[in-house]
Parts: C-alpha cells; structure tokens; sequence
C-alpha cells in the first residue's frame, strides 16, 4: 500500500501562495508570465498551482536568481 508520503499525494501550495508567488513576479522581480513558464518546466511543473509545499522556498528562490540575472544584464 501507499505510505502517506508516497507518490500518490504531494501537498500542494496554497491558494495564497500561489498569490504571493504571482504578486513577487509582478510587483517585487518584474519578471514575465514567460519567465515563470521556465522556471515551472525546470522544476517539470506545469503551473504555479502544482508546486509541491517543500519546493515552494526553492522555486521562489530561484526566481528571485532569475531576476537578479536579468537585471544585472
């Protein structure tokens, strides 16, 4: 059988934090829907609400370093 933490069910961020990614993106990293469509693929997500809870700390991290990237260019 399934252990709790198996495969079947991954704890998904919430709403909220679906909101604050996106308010990130827009109002603090200036970053574009394009940008956040990456970094998804990169972590094989296909939208900001399959982030799992324990990514969720390295997903904005990294799109805190895409930003810093792209502003330094």
């Amino acid at each position: 059988s399934q252990s709790r933490y198996g495969h079947t069910k991954i704890e998904k961020i919430s709403e909220g934090e679906v909101r604050k990614i996106w308010s990130l993106v827009r109002t603090e990293l200036g970053l574009s829907n394009e940008d956040v469509k990456t970094t998804l693929e990169s972590f094989k997500l296909n939208g900001t609400r399959d982030i799992p809870k324990k990514e969720y700390n390295r997903f904005v991290d990294r799109l805190k370093s895409l930003a810093s990237h792209k502003q330094a260019s």
